[in-house]
């Protein structure tokens, strides 16, 4: 995909600690043409996923679980985008998959380890495409911009290790979209 035809799209940014999940799911409708606003929808999208406020010392669910996710993303792309979830793939397949302009897709990934390297917390981001070796990503979180390019090998290296929390989630997640 060429990164400058996203210009057209106005993305939403997240303004919190937990709505990535939701907003993943906004931003995915807006890159397959559905109309829907941050102002309209992103609170349906919240009850829709059964997203939680974080509590940093409980240990409770969080955010957005990804079967919830799930069942959300295919729910509200019906008729614009199909979903295929496809757990983890290769950089290389990730790759070949954004190059069609019709493609995109949620990853979640883990962001924060603590300091004995295990998993403390995941993020949902959209990717609408490749260019170069530069991923462009959307929503990579409340304090950054609405969307940036990410060198693919560091975004690897970085975030897309196996991982699993102890609760039977297992990261990272992608979900691959394709505009109908």
């Amino acid at each position: 995909m060429v990164l400058d035809q996203e210009a057209m799209v106005r993305y939403v940014k997240q303004h919190d600690h937990y709505s990535c999940g939701p907003v993943a799911i906004l931003n995915a409708a807006l890159w397959a043409g559905k109309k829907v606003t941050k102002s309209k929808d992103l609170k349906r999208l919240c009850r829709l996923t059964k997203c939680n406020p974080i509590h940093i010392n409980d240990r409770k669910r969080k955010g957005t679980k990804q079967k919830n996710l799930d069942r959300a993303l295919t729910k509200e792309l019906r008729g614009y985008a199909t979903v295929k979830r496809a757990g983890w793939i290769t950089r290389q397949q990730l790759i070949s998959y954004l190059r069609d302009p019709n493609h995109a897709a949620v990853i979640c990934y883990c962001h924060t380890w603590d300091v004995d390297h295990h998993p403390v917390a995941g993020h949902y981001a959209l990717c609408i495409g490749i260019k170069d070796d530069m991923l462009r990503l959307v929503n990579l979180g409340h304090a950054a911009p609405t969307s940036l390019n990410k060198k693919i090998s560091r975004f690897y290296r970085m975030y897309m290790q196996h991982w699993e929390n102890g609760r039977g989630t297992k990261y990272p997640r992608i979900w691959l979209l394709r505009k109908v």
